[in-house]
């Protein structure tokens, strides 16, 4: 197996924040003021801390719905539609905060295997632009599912920043790894060698579902064969290729068998080392 940063390690081995917007113009805010006030109904507002209801009927009490509101009455207004619904508004920003995605990725051949039957699947993931762009892709992952062969191989980051002459690129994504969680799924890894880490003994989707849910930040899930009971579960948010120039004809695919996708590709870029990256949303 092999994932986007295993072939870094040496020697052998396995082969959006809500939106916010400044407005200077206050007309548009009293007429909203008004329309509130008269029981209109407005879908879009550009205050997500406050109730947008109490904000408009606040405004359209301050104004009288006669004029825009100066600078003092909108602060007046604002302030009242705050101190009713403060107590909410943590609530609030939960119910509209993202769950987190569960992505897939690896390094494959350019005919979609991620081990071949002979040899290694190709070369330029080595690139150090290539390794700059992974750690960006992923400095915000906040857990990564793990087989125990794959962990036993990631496990290298925990103490790859120790390394004097480490580049930064590498130095960064040791840093990330480590403050990320990690969850291991094996029947017989007895412990485990790094910080903020769990063995689970068998892979339960429902698990997973409900840990994407309370989750803020992104997930990984790492490895063919781990994977293939993620994307069997329908668990899979966003699928990331990293394609080699290499045809191998044979060996273990990224896709599992007897799994139909309809996928939307959503991002894409070619290296200078002939790696292309493609960025695959579920529908």
């Amino acid at each position: 197996m092999l994932a986007l940063f295993a072939w870094l390690v040496p020697g052998p081995r396995p082969r959006v924040a809500p939106r916010t917007v400044g407005w200077s113009v206050v007309g548009p805010l009293a007429w909203i003021g008004c329309t509130f006030a008269r029981g209109a109904v407005v879908g879009w507002y550009p205050y997500p801390f406050l109730d947008v209801g109490e904000l408009g009927l606040a405004l359209g009490r301050t104004s009288g719905c006669r004029r825009p509101p100066t600078g003092d009455e909108f602060r007046v207004a604002q302030g009242s539609a705050t101190r009713q619904h403060g107590t909410r508004a943590g609530a609030d920003r939960t119910r509209r905060r993202r769950m987190g995605q569960l992505v897939y990725s690896m390094i494959t051949s350019l005919d979609g295997y991620v081990e071949a039957t002979e040899g290694s699947i190709g070369a330029g993931a080595e690139d150090p632009e290539v390794h700059t762009f992974v750690g960006d892709v992923f400095r915000d992952v906040g857990t990564y599912l793990y087989g125990r062969r794959m962990y036993e191989t990631m496990v290298f980051w925990e103490t790859a920043d120790q390394d004097p002459d480490a580049p930064p690129h590498i130095l960064q994504y040791a840093r990330d790894w480590q403050a990320a969680e990690k969850v291991v799924y094996s029947t017989t890894l007895a412990d485990v060698s790094s910080a903020r880490t769990r063995v689970e003994r068998t892979f339960d989707p429902e698990a997973v579902r409900r840990l994407k849910a309370e989750s803020e930040r992104d997930l990984t899930v790492d490895g063919p064969n781990l994977a293939a009971q993620a994307v069997r579960a329908g668990l899979v948010d966003e699928y990331h290729l990293f394609m080699t120039t290499t045809v191998v004809g044979g060996g273990k695919r990224f896709f599992p068998d007897g799994v139909r996708l309809d996928l939307d590709l959503v991002e894409e870029r070619a290296f200078a080392s002939g790696l292309i990256y493609a960025r695959y949303r579920t529908r």
